[in-house]
């Protein structure tokens, strides 16, 4: 893959709660409050802890409504934020890539605070993203998955009738407003210019060709948020490193998505169980006083969902970990489900794409054509003449066709990388199921 992402966009989480009591710098004079002001932007995020002497402070909060208000003292005023009064003793806001105390970045006398949180500004960002379902110019059906870090954006997005991920890049400024370059082989062919929504859940605004006049407007809705973790941990007395993420579906059409939240997560947990067990097992193996390995790694936070609607999933995750050796292994993971009305999930296997059992041969020629075309070198050379079900098993779907993800060595050498193979439903018209067809709006 020519990019790896974490997914991961802003945390848009909540409402703020304020502290009931006034004591420190509950009341500020209207210079203060202003200048609280230019810290406190809606769009912007920041903590709280719940009073003087705590240590433990809540998750960033999305600032929403910000505004200065008369207080019942003269000459004084409260700073309302998400329509609840604050007190600024208790309030951090992101400086310098730390959680800083308002009231002391105003020179306010406070007492029994930190200057600064623990954690850093964006601890809290590494592992929340959105992915977004939208149009560009009202026709042009797009995926975008889009993760921040502080005020840097990346993802990647495709294109529902082509299928293949467009990296991007970018810069989000506190009110929302982004800058989203897309970058195909490395080079620069389009600008997504736009906003934001306060809450996450919206983005809207111009893409236009990268050099070119003229812009296409775009919308695009928030259909799941990404959910992950990161540890380090030993294996067998080994540092391994592990980053996992996997997206949490909003519900659709008035179906929830509770069961296929749950096996899409668990498809993570147990890949990494299987990893940890077979990496355990190896180095137990190992005798002592051999070469000190490494550190290792297991990565399973890059996913693209290729499709997604109340009656239907497909999705794969790109798997990379290294025990030991000349190089890591990259692999492919997917997930197809069939969603029924009552949110009850059923995966789908290769031959349920299909109206009849005589669907291999002829799949198996079209896909090795395309791997000839493409030089895969095993193809190329014979190695690889014919395919199995369990060769073909790694697949996703989209309103374009079926793609066939093979991993490093399954059908060329490690250096060739990874392919896919797109067979368009406009291809083999007379095996395809028509029922699946029809559900991916084809």
């Amino acid at each position: 893959m020519p990019y790896a992402h974490r997914f991961l966009v802003m945390a848009l989480l909540g409402v703020l709660t304020g502290w009931a009591c006034a004591e420190q710098a509950a009341w500020v004079s209207e210079a203060d409050g202003r200048g609280a002001l230019e810290w406190l932007k809606p769009g912007g995020e920041f903590r709280m802890l719940s009073a003087p002497g705590e240590t433990a402070a809540g998750p960033p909060q999305a600032l929403t409504e910000i505004r200065l208000e008369p207080s019942s003292e003269p000459g004084k005023f409260a700073v309302v934020a998400n329509g609840k009064g604050v007190d600024l003793a208790t309030v951090y806001v992101s400086k310098e890539g730390k959680w800083a105390n308002l009231a002391m970045l105003l020179n306010l006398p406070v007492t029994d605070m930190p200057e600064f949180l623990d954690a850093p500004a964006d601890a809290k960002l590494d592992f929340v993203g959105s992915l977004y379902e939208g149009k560009v110019d009202e026709k042009h059906a797009f995926i975008l998955d889009l993760s921040r870090q502080g005020n840097n954006l990346d993802g990647a997005y495709a294109y529902l009738h082509i299928g293949e991920p467009i990296a991007v890049k970018g810069e989000i400024k506190p009110d929302g407003a982004f800058q989203l370059t897309e970058y195909t082989e490395d080079k620069p062919t389009g600008v997504f210019e736009g906003a934001l929504s306060l809450d996450g859940r919206s983005l809207s605004g111009t893409w236009k060709n990268e050099g070119e006049e003229g812009a296409l407007p775009f919308k695009a809705q928030r259909f799941a948020v990404r959910e992950g973790e990161e540890r380090t941990e030993k294996i067998a007395g080994v540092e391994t490193k592990t980053t996992l993420a996997w997206p949490i579906f909003e519900a659709m059409g008035g179906v929830k998505m509770d069961a296929l939240n749950a096996a899409v997560k668990k498809t993570v947990q147990d890949a990494y169980a299987q990893f940890r067990t077979s990496t355990e097992t190896a180095l137990n193996a190992v005798e002592s006083g051999e070469e000190e390995l490494p550190e290792m790694s297991f990565d399973m936070s890059y996913y693209m969902v290729t499709f997604h609607s109340p009656s239907m999933a497909s999705m794969f995750y790109m798997t990379y970990e290294y025990s030991g050796g000349a190089h890591g292994m990259s692999s492919f993971t997917p997930y197809n489900a069939r969603i029924s009305a009552d949110g009850s999930i059923a995966r789908l296997a290769l031959k349920d794409l299909f109206n009849t059992e005589n669907y291999l041969e002829p799949l198996s020629a079209f896909v090795l054509d395309v791997l000839e075309k493409a030089e895969a070198s095993f193809v190329v050379d014979g190695t690889v003449a014919s395919f199995s079900a369990e060769d073909l098993a790694s697949f996703t779907l989209s309103p374009r066709g079926a793609t066939f993800h093979f991993d490093p060595y399954a059908v060329a050498s490690y250096a060739e990388g990874t392919f896919d193979v797109v067979v368009p439903f406009t291809e083999l018209k007379e095996l395809w199921n028509p029922e699946l067809i029809k559900a991916l709006g084809g």
